[in-house]
């Protein structure tokens, strides 16, 4: 319900809702994922209504809320990358930013959370963005390659003078 409020721009109504699911105990005890959810769409709402270091607190407050450990990974992961993504945008911190989007990958590697890292080394390796496209290009260029010189396995298959031996 939360989110649904804060795409209909109610965000103090909003907040109550993420605010409930983060620290009424018959909402998502065991599910850590739902509830570093919620700490990051609070966190949204903050931004929002323009309360920016509040937001901050809520994302740190987020990452503080579970202990590391496997089952625990996921959340961490939405936390960390949250968080850095924060302090890319808002903070133009982009050490801590880094710290934090390399824990996300780490403990979740998941492709999502590599977008995120990329955005920020263009902001801090001059002539990235360009060698990361050049990059793309390169691989692009070696993928049509590949698929011109692509054999036919049909015909290699009919001309194996084992398989035409088989019955």
């Amino acid at each position: 319900w939360g989110e649904t409020l804060a795409k209909l721009g109610k965000h103090q109504e909003a907040i109550a809702m993420y605010q409930k699911a983060i620290f009424n105990s018959q909402f998502y005890p065991d599910y850590p994922v739902a509830r570093s959810t919620a700490y990051n769409l609070w966190a949204d709402s903050l931004v929002a209504l323009d309360q920016i270091d509040a937001a901050e607190t809520v994302l740190r407050d987020g990452l503080a809320a579970f202990y590391l450990g496997n089952e625990r990974s996921s959340a961490n992961a939405m936390s960390h990358n949250a968080l850095g993504k924060f302090l890319m945008k808002y903070r133009k911190d982009y050490k801590r930013a880094e710290y934090h989007l390399r824990q996300a990958i780490y403990l979740d590697d998941h492709p999502r959370y590599y977008a995120a890292l990329q955005e920020l080394m263009t902001k801090i390796i001059p002539g990235y963005k360009e060698l990361n496209a050049e990059f793309k290009q390169q691989a692009i260029q070696n993928k049509q390659q590949a698929e011109i010189v692509k054999p036919d396995i049909q015909s290699i298959l009919e001309q194996s003078p084992l398989l035409q031996s088989l019955p």
